[in-house]
């Protein structure tokens, strides 16, 4: 379980699951632990037993909030109704703010109305609510955050106020390209067909691809923030062009091309 702040939002990383869980030192399967528990609470008449197993709960704590993922939690609840008369929790781990955590003072950039200056990526984001999962344990779906309401979002970045024109987070910034993920084209067919490209992203393979013609590859998964991507291009008439461009939030610098022409055999 995590948090991190995505502008002036804390939001809380749903992710994770109870894997097992140990009392007094002896493992106990969490498969066959509802029946044990049942078994053992058969004794008290007059009583409903609720079990909650990998619950996920996100309560206000003063001027901050707990989020809480706890492994086993048995309620032994009279059946007339009332205050619990057994409310035990078995494993538990939280994290929790307190204050304006994720406020930043003096901003860098000026954020267009409804976005705001995210201090990890150097750049405006706005918040995008996407629908939850329904599921208590993983409200949230892959790539998701959940905030201290309740909703499911994804970060998406826009431009700062002057960096350029067209409809955004208040309709007075254009959406940046989102670096999670996007479109990279090969402008460089004077050196003949890309047959093959690969994609390096602060050292890493990202993707490679392979064909007769590419004039683009697609990269998923980018980093927010700053790095910096290499593509290494091979075309038909043997040439390798090395192309670097370096991103940081939606700024990207200009690409900067080094060509290796193909080896000449003397005869």
């Amino acid at each position: 379980m995590t948090t991190t702040c995505d502008g002036n939002t804390p939001v809380y990383n749903t992710a994770g699951q109870v894997a097992s869980l140990t009392l007094g030192g002896q493992p106990v399967p969490l498969d066959g632990l509802v029946t044990q528990l049942a078994d053992g609470l058969n004794g008290l008449l007059g009583t409903i037993v609720q079990i909650k197993l990998n619950q996920v709960t996100l309560t206000p704590s003063g001027d901050g909030f707990v989020y809480r993922r706890r492994a086993v939690e048995v309620q032994v609840l009279p059946a007339s109704g009332g205050a619990a008369l057994i409310d035990a929790v078995a494993g538990e781990a939280q994290v929790n703010r307190s204050g304006g955590v994720c406020d930043v003072p003096n901003p860098p950039l000026q954020c267009p109305s409804g976005a705001s200056f995210d201090a990890k990526s150097g750049s405006c984001v706005v918040l995008q609510v996407v629908p939850g999962t329904g599921n208590p344990s993983a409200p949230c779906p892959p790539g998701a955050n959940q905030t201290e309401s309740g909703s499911c979002v994804v970060t998406v970045t826009v431009n700062a106020l002057g960096q350029g024109s067209g409809q955004g987070a208040g309709g007075n910034a254009k959406r940046c390209v989102d670096t999670r993920g996007f479109r990279i084209p090969l402008p460089f067919h004077a050196r003949g067909r890309v047959t093959g490209a690969t994609v390096y992203v602060n050292g890493r393979v990202k993707r490679v691809a392979r064909g007769r013609n590419i004039r683009a590859i697609v990269v998923k998964r980018l980093p927010q923030g700053r790095f910096k991507a290499l593509i290494v291009a091979r075309t038909s008439r043997g040439f390798t062009v090395t192309s670097v461009r370096s991103y940081i939030g939606c700024r990207k610098t200009p690409r900067r091309d080094r060509v290796n022409r193909r080896a000449r055999h003397r005869h």
